[in-house]
């Protein structure tokens, strides 16, 4: 499968990050009412699809309609997933952590790379800012 991101073909893997591949959709997808409705996806509709760590160059490209098959081939699951264009998977970070009381609601939700949500963990915001900067949204 292709993806076509500014003038750009970029070749997608028949898997990725262990799921197969279904489809490629457009950035375009998160305009539509389902995913609005979807917790994940609604993020990235309302707030961007470019990481919020200030001078982080990861942003959203393209999205991967992926299924997970069990040894039979059946589909055990199926996901909606934000690829950069080097098939960095786009995060949805919690400001406040979950297990630090943090809602799951989406003022309390920003996009995030998947390396910097690693990084910032269950971190406080403002330690979390002293490393990485704060940023201007």
């Amino acid at each position: 499968m292709i993806a076509h991101v500014d003038d750009e073909i970029i070749q997608i893997p028949q898997i990725v990050q262990g799921w197969y591949v279904n489809a490629v959709l457009p950035l375009e997808y998160l305009n539509t009412a389902e995913a609005r409705s979807h917790r994940r996806l609604a993020v990235f509709a309302k707030k961007g699809v470019k990481c919020v760590v200030p001078d982080c160059p990861c942003e959203g490209a393209f999205l991967l309609e992926r299924i997970q098959k069990n040894k039979s081939g059946e589909i055990m699951g199926y996901h909606i997933d934000l690829f950069t264009k080097n098939l960095e998977l786009m995060t949805v970070d919690h400001h406040i952590s979950r297990s630090k009381g943090g809602k799951d609601h989406i003022s309390n939700k920003f996009p995030m790379c998947q390396k910097h949500n690693n990084e910032k963990s269950n971190l406080d915001p403002e330690i979390f800012y002293e490393i990485f900067g704060r940023s201007k949204k």
